[in-house]
């Protein structure tokens, strides 16, 4: 064994790896930046500024695109949209079917639709409703009107005979006579009643024709009975009297259509 200092050594070379070898025997692939340089093999070579810009601006510009394709053709409001807005709030009705309209075309021009014209449409809708919601309410109001007008009209002459004889609405029998010095008398005075409330029942409107007619028959009836019994029972015959009067309805009448 020799030392190296001494004149008969000789340096070897360290064995190297098989891999080590195999590596570098390998042929260059075609096309490889990092083993090929300017037609050289076996040489690394790196990318240049112009390969890095190149292979920067690539993705950008793809972005771009995509970017262009997505989002397509900018939307706009077209005319006919806000002249059916408008309408939507001065004339309903035609709102409505110019925003229809406005709908149809854009979606067979552009493929979309405006939201101006889907809220004119919607807008139109609402107010329509709410107009004939009114209208209805303000013929019920002048139906109701016209028929109260033509009720008092109706009403006037059996109103003024009414009140030709003050006090008598006032009075809880509409002024029955009361007990006279004798059943002769009595039955005058029973008679004029009588025939007092059959030419109101006369002139009575539909309404309160029968109530009317309803104090005469009664009043007809107590002097067919006292004219036959010859007895005056003046309780029993008030009595009577008043509950042809509550159920005349006369004093509601009155209070409607007689001013």
């Amino acid at each position: 064994m020799s030392d190296e200092n001494s004149p008969g050594w000789i340096a070897q070379e360290a064995p190297r790896p098989a891999a080590f070898d195999l590596f570098l025997s390998a042929p260059p692939v075609p096309g490889d930046r990092d083993t090929e340089l300017d037609g050289v093999p076996g040489t690394l070579s790196f990318p240049t500024a112009t390969d890095v810009t190149t292979q920067d601006a690539a993705p950008a510009t793809r972005t771009l695109d995509l970017e262009r394709r997505t989002r397509g053709p900018v939307r706009s409001t077209g005319v006919l949209d806000w002249v059916a807005f408008v309408l939507a709030f001065l004339v309903a009705p035609l709102g409505i079917l110019t925003g229809i309209a406005a709908l149809i075309l854009s979606s067979r021009r552009n493929g979309w639709t405006s939201g101006v014209a889907k809220a004119a449409v919607a807008i139109g809708v609402v107010v329509s409703v709410v107009l004939a919601g009114g209208l209805f309410l303000l013929s019920n109001v002048q139906q109701k009107q016209a028929a109260h007008d033509a009720i008092v009209a109706s009403s006037k002459s059996y109103c003024g005979q009414l009140k030709s004889t003050p006090g008598m609405l006032q009075s809880p029998t509409y002024d029955w006579p009361s007990v006279q010095s004798t059943i002769a008398d009595s039955i005058v005075a029973m008679q004029t009643y009588e025939d007092n409330w059959t030419s109101l029942a006369k002139s009575a409107p539909a309404g309160v024709k029968v109530g009317t007619q309803g104090i005469a028959t009664a009043a007809g009836a107590i002097i067919a009975s006292v004219t036959s019994s010859r007895v005056l029972d003046d309780g029993s015959n008030v009595v009577r009297i008043q509950q042809a009067v509550s159920n005349s309805g006369i004093a509601a009448w009155v209070s409607a259509y007689c001013g």
